[in-house]
Formats: structure tokens, sequence, C-alpha cells
């Protein structure tokens, strides 16, 4: 078994194996521009300010830095260390490794709070607690945005990625339960947040499907950045991937694959 990487916060770092999160740069699927711009568009729409900005769980910046091109200044709150070494940088964005449950905001200065493909690794109670501690009395602006798992074609590709997905990586299971790699809950996440009461006002919920061509190198690489694949290898399980890449590659043939990935918008106010 191997050494897990530590948090800022002295816990599992589960983004923080080696190459991680560089992988994470290169090969997670990057939010559209038609999500974002509605994000800003709600926020314009609810009279937020244009000051400050939070992106909690930033990773390496896939939300902070478009964000930079709408807020004097943006802050973008990880708890691994690994995955701020490779953030990308601007002039007006600032990254700290931190909590999701004790930010570094006074009360009520912030105008958004972003959290990107990370809720459901939280407390939510915790978490809805801080948000609205921080977020600025009547024009704060919360959203929450992600990926389910996402789907490939042809059929045959679906059915081998699936299968590393759900059989081997407990993708439908509850974390510690037998045959889930996993320590959050990606029931959550692939359900959208469908059953979670949000504490806010005017609450409001957007998809996006995102289909693109893919090489099976391109698929390899988001598997590579899974959480819980990562654990698996630490924990000294043999690596699942070289015969799922094999399969995906007999599936495919000479063409790219297809891939759709379902991503969710849901967006709140401080009242």
């Amino acid at each position: 078994k191997k050494l897990e990487p530590v948090a800022a916060d002295g816990g599992k770092d589960q983004f923080g194996h080696a190459d991680q999160a560089k992988g994470y740069a290169l090969y997670r699927p990057r939010y559209t521009s038609e999500l974002l711009g509605k994000v800003v568009t709600y926020a314009t729409e609810r009279g937020a300010g244009r000051d400050l900005a939070v992106d909690v769980g930033c990773g390496t910046g896939q939300v902070t830095i478009p964000m930079a091109a709408h807020f004097a200044r943006v802050l973008g709150i990880d708890r691994s260390p690994k995955q701020l070494e490779s953030a990308t940088q601007a002039p007006t964005v600032e990254y700290q490794a931190g909590d999701a449950y004790a930010l570094p905001c006074e009360d009520g200065t912030v105008d958004l709070l972003t959290i990107a493909q990370t809720m459901h690794w939280l407390d939510l109670d915790r978490f809805f607690a801080e948000v609205t501690r921080v977020l600025k009395p009547g024009t704060g602006v919360f959203a929450v945005l992600g990926y389910g798992i996402c789907s490939v074609h042809p059929p045959e590709a679906q059915a081998v990625f699936h299968q590393f997905y759900i059989d081997t990586l407990g993708g439908d299971k509850a974390p510690g339960t037998p045959g889930c790699w996993w320590d959050c809950d990606r029931r959550l996440l692939d359900s959208q947040f469908a059953a979670v009461d949000f504490p806010f006002a005017s609450v409001a919920r957007e998809q996006v499907v995102d289909e693109q061509e893919m090489a099976v190198e391109g698929l390899e690489g988001y598997m590579r950045t899974m959480s819980a694949y990562r654990g698996m290898l630490a924990a000294g399980a043999a690596d699942p991937l070289p015969a799922v890449v094999q399969g995906l590659r007999r599936a495919a043939g000479d063409a790219p694959l297809r891939v759709s990935f379902p991503y969710f918008l849901i967006l709140g106010a401080k009242a």
C-alpha cells in the first residue's frame, strides 16, 4: 500500500497523487461558455456586485479563471496543495489552500460563490452555513456547477466504460460499502443534487449536454483523474485500466469516440 498524499487540513488528499493534478488540468471537461455565462447573467439580474468572487474547490482553476473576466478579485480555495500547484494564474486571481467550512472571508463580503464538481464531497449543512455567512445579504449569489458521469458512443464502448465506472469503481454505491472505491457519494452528483433542499432564494436549475469527439487516450486521461481509481491503486489493487483501454480501442476501431457530458448549474441568492 502506498502513502496517501495529505491535504491542507491534514486529511487525505484524494486529488494529490503523482501527476493527478496535471492530468486534471489536461483531461477534465471544460465548462461551456454558455453555462458560465448563465452564472454571470443570474448574478447581474440579482444585482450582485463585481468586487469579489470566491471559487470553492477550485482545483486547477476551471471556473476561477473565467470568473476573473467579470470580478475585480477572484479567490480560489482548495484543500489540495497539488491541485493549486497546477492552477492557471491570472493577475486578479489569488489561490489559497483552505477549508470549505472556514473560508478566509469576512461576513457578508462575497458577491458570488461558485463551487464546481466539489459539493458531493462536503457536509452540506456545514457548507451552506458558511456560504450564508460570507455572501452579501440581499445580492450575494451562490452557484453550483458540475457534470454527472458521461455517456460514450458507440454502445460497445459505453458498455466498457459503464463496467469500469459501476462494477470496478462502484459509482452506484454508497461510500464505505463493499465494492465502492469512492470517498464521496457519486450518486449525489450523478442525480444533480435532485433531492437536496437548498436554503437560498430564487433557486434555478439549468442543464446543458455537451457532446464531443474524443480519442480513446483522452477518455483514458479523464478516467485516470478519478479519485476512486487513484485510491484503488494506492491501496495496492491491480490496475484495471489497461484492459479497459483495450476494450475501448476494440469498440472504437479507427473512429474517435463520441462522449457526452451532462453539465448542470444550480443558482441561488442569499435573502
